[in-house]
């Protein structure tokens, strides 16, 4: 099995997220949700915009088939709206219109430029329990 990097500290998510934020900038909102939802990629990457009412993120899994509602913070809020705002989308629109690679690409350059360079898709997972291990205010 091959060794990855994870986001274990404020530090390491703050540098990834300011990197993704000024070079990529549907990356930095893409991995921001992942992290305050804990949802999987796959979930992320099918998300439309009606999922999204008054800071709730609702959708239904396409693993397990359930229904899960998750809480975004008001910048998460704010840097949505920006997105569908720039991005002209209707309420049953994509998002993203990534695929799964290009945002694995996009998040190992991220993390190869601040100094975690094998970090990979699942460390959204491990980014958000370090999110809510750490101080919360402290990211944002």
């Amino acid at each position: 099995m091959k060794s990855v990097d994870g986001v274990y500290t404020a530090e390491d998510y703050k540098r990834l997220f300011d990197h993704l934020q000024a070079h990529y900038p549907e990356m930095a909102l893409f991995w921001q949700i992942g992290c305050e939802t804990g949802y999987r990629v796959s979930d992320l990457l099918t998300l439309h915009i009606k999922d999204i009412k008054e800071r709730q993120i609702c959708i239904v899994e396409r693993k397990t088939k359930r229904e899960r509602t998750a809480t975004i913070s008001e910048a998460t809020e704010r840097l949505l709206i920006r997105h569908r705002n720039n991005k002209m989308l209707l309420p049953y629109s994509l998002i993203w219109s990534y695929n799964r690679q290009q945002v694995w690409r996009c998040i190992r350059r991220a993390g190869l430029a601040v100094g975690l360079p094998r970090l990979g898709l699942g460390h959204i997972a491990h980014a958000r329990h370090m999110l809510g291990s750490n101080s919360y205010a402290l990211l944002l």
